[in-house]
């Protein structure tokens, strides 16, 4: 089992399908949290990409729960096929590896990063709380701070879990649209698939036989070491902003 991780917006389903598209890869359609019941949103409560709403829940449950393996396995059934790996993708994956981890001895992990700045725009555009959320925020909208803190709160919580293992591998959303075959290959070499031919193009990717299309906003590559990057940022994040109340 393989899963990709990452905050909301960071790119996670640009490179779940383009990994999905070697042949040794099959995935869901959609994300396993609103296919299985073993898998908590962490959303309840008009927290649409914003789960940060539920820290305390989030936090309670890496203490207190665990996943259900066969029931999770149980409900991805009809997408997974013999022989090949599944590739789950679900952004409350992020706040539970280390729970992943336990129930699924082996499984790997893709974490896709992006530009906090970015990653704020991109939910401020595509999603709003809910009408408790939104009381509860005093705005109908996610603040700026609000979603920072929650950039800040998943790669906490995913550097913890993933310190000292050698079973992550770490793909820029940067380097991904400028360089696909470059991020691609690192991930399929990491994943041990077998080699296939990665050809860019002005429209995207091709794999094997198959094109995704990459035709969005590409910013700028990072080519930079990601790791003192990422807490660069943090430090960043969390220097500006006021303590929460």
């Amino acid at each position: 089992m393989v899963f990709v991780v990452g905050v909301y917006n960071s790119g996670t389903t640009i490179v779940k399908d383009a990994i999905a598209l070697h042949p040794s890869v099959n995935s869901a359609p959609i994300e396993g949290d609103q296919l299985s019941g073993a898998l908590d949103s962490f959303e309840e409560g008009g927290w649409p990409r914003g789960m940060y709403g539920n820290a305390s829940r989030i936090m309670g449950a890496r203490r207190h729960e665990e996943v259900d393996a066969e029931l999770l396995i149980s409900d991805l059934r009809p997408w997974i096929k013999a022989g090949q790996i599944f590739l789950e993708k679900s952004i409350s994956n992020s706040v539970r590896i280390a729970q992943l981890r336990k129930v699924f001895p082996g499984a790997k992990f893709v974490w896709v990063i992006r530009n906090p700045t970015d990653v704020v725009n991109g939910i401020k555009r595509k999603s709003k709380p809910g009408p408790v959320a939104r009381k509860i925020l005093g705005s109908g909208s996610y603040p700026a701070d609000f979603l920072l803190r929650q950039w800040a709160f998943f790669v906490r919580l995913m550097m913890m879990d993933m310190k000292g293992g050698d079973d992550c591998c770490v793909c820029s959303y940067e380097n991904f649209l400028n360089a696909p075959a470059h991020e691609l290959k690192k991930v399929f070499d990491f994943l041990g698939v077998a080699t296939i031919k990665l050809q860019e193009n002005e429209r995207g990717i091709t794999v094997g036989d198959s094109q995704l299309s990459l035709l969005g906003n590409r910013g700028a590559a990072m080519d930079i070491d990601l790791e003192r990057w990422v807490k660069d940022q943090l430090l960043e994040i969390e220097g500006s902003l006021c303590p929460a109340g």
